[in-house]
């Protein structure tokens, strides 16, 4: 159950509030050298307090990722202010003149590319509850526009213009997400998304997914046990079409079979009777989303779904891409220069971008909005 953690709170003789900081806190059981405790942990901060109810239940603060925001404790929402609100009357004067600048460029990019290409589609079809994508969502931002850094999710997004869209995931629960990769690494997400995946491409060609070949890549050490990761891929584009994590410290002709057989029953493709090529993934498996004392069957699994939505996010931009002589890391780079401002009305102002960002953009097959209603770009992401 969250609630607002108010601190130093400061009113003057006419009970309006001069000073203080407020956050939003909430109570989690925690694994501390094999047992579990409950611990008060800090889920957001929520800055400057600006009119707090009676109880302290509710609020309006000046969030240094937000803006000028309300929350409320009790059903955990938060809403745009308005200058004209009521209980912004008599506390007014204690509001300095800000603007939050965020980050715009790259989310924007990646996000609107999810939706054109199909890609969104397949999320919502792989993960019909709208949390879940969301979470999804967050990780695939920080897999591709990190650039290999090493900072966390929610450092990343701090600083981005993404949680305004994503607005149902608390940050700091993305650090060590392990429920998100549990969730992806059941058997129903990795057929519903494979399903849907091969569905599209087929639609878009015909030949998609009718010359499949298997290749192998150990998964790093830390794992329940030692495993390799199987991959059916279709050999013309090189997406994984199929995957599975198999047991043992050599992946054994035996065990691909038993991986590409479960494909074929699962999915309208045919894997010729290739020899497998081992290793040719290598170096692509990132399971460094979780610490190793949180890998389990399932959570390795949801990592590896992860790595591949992120391969096959790729390979869609770097086919865009072509001949441009650029990566997607340096368009995610570039484009980071570009911010934006959130007003009081649910909307987002982009500044105005320079002659190289809109090229960037146009090598994607997109253009830079001069602003964006954040509720109907939220509905088109998440196709709902």
């Amino acid at each position: 159950m969250a609630f607002i953690r108010v601190q130093k709170l400061v009113r003057d003789g006419s009970g309006r509030i001069t000073s203080g900081s407020a956050a939003i806190k909430e109570s989690r059981y925690v694994r501390d050298g094999g047992k579990f405790h409950s611990r008060q942990i800090v889920r957001e901060r929520l800055g400057k307090v600006v009119w707090l109810s009676p109880d302290g239940k509710s609020g309006i603060f000046l969030s240094p990722l937000r803006g000028l925001v309300s929350y409320d404790s009790a059903s955990d929402a938060f809403d745009d202010v308005r200058g004209n609100d009521k209980r912004l009357s008599g506390q007014i004067k204690s509001l300095p003149e800000t603007q939050v600048h965020t980050v715009f460029g790259d989310a924007y990019l990646l996000l609107n590319f999810l939706v054109r290409t199909g890609l969104a589609r397949i999320l919502k079809e792989t993960f019909p509850a709208e949390t879940d994508r969301q979470r999804v969502l967050c990780h695939i931002l920080h897999g591709i526009l990190r650039d290999g850094s090493h900072i966390s999710c929610d450092c990343f997004l701090e600083k981005s213009f993404a949680p305004y869209i994503l607005d149902g995931v608390p940050l700091p629960t993305l650090r060590c997400d392990t429920a998100c990769y549990k969730m992806m690494g059941t058997d129903q997400a990795r057929t519903a998304f494979f399903k849907t995946l091969v569905g599209m491409m087929q639609r878009l060609d015909p030949a998609f997914g009718r010359c499949c070949c298997l290749d192998a890549a150990s998964l790093p050490a830390g794992a329940p046990v030692p495993s390799w990761l199987v991959l059916v891929l279709d050999k013309e584009t090189g997406f994984p079409v199929w995957y599975d994590v198999v047991p043992g410290s050599t992946p054994y002709r035996s065990a691909m079979m038993a991986v590409a057989d479960e494909a074929a029953v699962n999915l309208d493709i045919t894997v010729r009777p290739l020899a497998p090529n081992a290793g040719s993934f290598s170096g692509k498996v990132d399971l460094g989303q979780l610490p190793p004392s949180e890998w389990t069957a399932e959570t390795v699994r949801g990592m590896v779904l992860d790595d591949i939505l992120n391969r096959i996010i790729l390979l869609k931009m770097n086919k865009a891409l072509e001949g441009s002589g650029l990566s997607v890391s340096e368009i995610s780079g570039r484009t980071q220069s570009l911010m934006c401002i959130r007003n009081g009305h649910g909307e987002i102002l982009v500044e105005s971008p320079g002659k190289n960002v809109k090229e960037y953009y146009r090598l994607l097959g997109d253009t830079v909005p001069a602003s964006l209603k954040i509720k109907d770009f939220r509905k088109k992401v998440l196709e709902i």
